[in-house]
């Protein structure tokens, strides 16, 4: 699969790209919950029997300004994500960065460790955490 051109137009393809590995490599099985789709289509939820949530969220782009807002990464990219979102799950659970060519994933736990808490300007001041892509792991 790390061969192909991956293509991701949104997160439920992703979602379904992240549980075909796990079904079939990891023996873990993932089901799709759609109920967290936003308005723009960007969130999915994956959920194993054990009731670890992967959430998935899709975007075109990275944070290109990452490293302008937060100095200790100066000229580095990053991702965000709502801080309400990672305020709902739980420490163990993994969240997904996908993009057209690449999908990326961090635990929870390691977001709210190294993550930055910052108002989004453009969205309403909606609080959002925001990773460098260096301490993402690159999936697929």
């Amino acid at each position: 699969m790390a061969d192909q051109i991956l293509n991701i137009t949104s997160a439920r393809y992703a979602s379904e790209i992240i549980a075909k590995f796990y079904n079939s490599v990891m023996n873990r099985q993932l089901s799709i919950h759609p109920n967290h789709i936003n308005t723009n289509g960007s969130h999915v939820n994956l959920l194993d029997q054990t009731g670890q949530v992967f959430h998935v969220k899709f975007a075109n782009e990275n944070f290109h300004k990452f490293g302008e807002f937060f100095s200790d990464y100066s000229g580095e990219e990053g991702e965000s994500i709502d801080r309400s979102i990672i305020d709902n799950l739980k420490d163990s659970d993994i969240v997904f960065f996908a993009q057209p060519e690449v999908i990326r994933k961090c635990l929870v736990e390691d977001i709210k460790r190294f993550g930055y808490v910052r108002e989004n300007e453009a969205d309403d001041n909606t609080e959002t955490y925001s990773i460098a892509l260096s301490r993402l792991e690159v999936f697929l």
